[in-house]
């Protein structure tokens, strides 16, 4: 088996087919050259997990188009909170204000108001990134989900790397994601104001998230870093996430010798900034 035999030959990329839909994504309209622009200075940025929808779009010249998206990140804009995503018709990182987005469509053709979406499947308020108060219960919920989202990226990729998702590899990591929420409320770092039933929510966001290759070694890194009893927890539940149908198919072993091979790179670059930093003292 070749470095990286999983990941880097079918974990999902911007060239990547995106899933089908219920409700088939029928462009209307050019791509426009006023598509939102973001600024060069963002004071509120807030990180999403890649969740693969459908919005129906108008730009500034008021022509319509439905777009395949992976979501990424919204920031706070001049006029209307900016969604930068993957756009799967252009195969390139687009930027979309969100008050031109007409609706999310889900993959089972669900259609969904704008705010809705952002609130109850990604715990954003858009109000956060406008001159408006601030819903401290989603923030609260978006603190926990942070803090879990390179682990929850990398159980889900294990989960889809045999191209479906089981309702007992789904049981797995939310499992994992309610005992690091106790850990994390215990130790204070979630905040006096955290609900836990946030949880919840989780679950909806676990459903959606479609992790793309490029992101997948830098979440890894950072699971890196994580102390010694953290690591064991993560690598215990991509464990049972891998068993959790009762099958190891041929691309999660693979899958797991790519994690296996960027822990060795990553090992191995830390050593060599070490020795670097130590000859530098000398």
């Amino acid at each position: 088996m070749g470095i990286f035999a999983w990941l880097f030959t079918k974990a999902p990329t911007t060239e990547t087919p995106p899933p089908p839909v219920v409700t088939p994504p029928i462009i209307t309209a050019a791509d426009s050259p006023d598509l939102a622009k973001v600024p060069a200075d963002v004071p509120d940025t807030v990180d999403l997990e890649e969740v693969y929808t459908v919005i129906d779009y108008t730009d500034a010249n008021g022509n319509e188009s439905r777009r395949r998206i992976t979501l990424r990140k919204v920031a706070r804009g001049p006029h209307a909170p900016i969604l930068t995503a993957i756009c799967h018709e252009r195969k390139s990182i687009r930027h979309f204000r969100c008050d031109r987005i007409g609706c999310f469509i889900e993959p089972d053709g669900e259609v969904i108001e704008t705010v809705d979406f952002f609130r109850d499947t990604l715990m954003v308020s858009l109000s956060d990134l406008e001159p408006a108060e601030r819903d401290e219960s989603i923030t609260a919920a978006r603190r926990l989900r942070d803090f879990l989202r390179p682990p929850l990226s990398v159980l889900i990729t294990a989960a889809r790397c045999d191209n479906e998702f089981h309702p007992e590899e789904l049981d797995a990591i939310l499992r994992y994601a309610e005992s690091e929420a106790d850990i994390l409320y215990d130790e204070g770092r979630l905040g006096t104001d955290f609900n836990l039933t946030a949880l919840d929510a989780l679950e909806s966001i676990v459903q959606k998230m479609h992790p793309q290759q490029m992101s997948m070694p830098g979440y890894l890194g950072v699971i890196y870093t994580y102390d010694d009893d953290r690591q064991d927890r993560f690598f215990r539940a991509l464990a049972e996430v891998v068993n959790a149908d009762g099958v190891v198919s041929d691309d999660e072993v693979a899958f797991l010798g790519d994690i296996e091979a960027i822990r060795e790179d990553f090992a191995r670059e830390t050593l060599e900034r070490f020795s670097d930093f130590t000859e530098d003292r000398h």
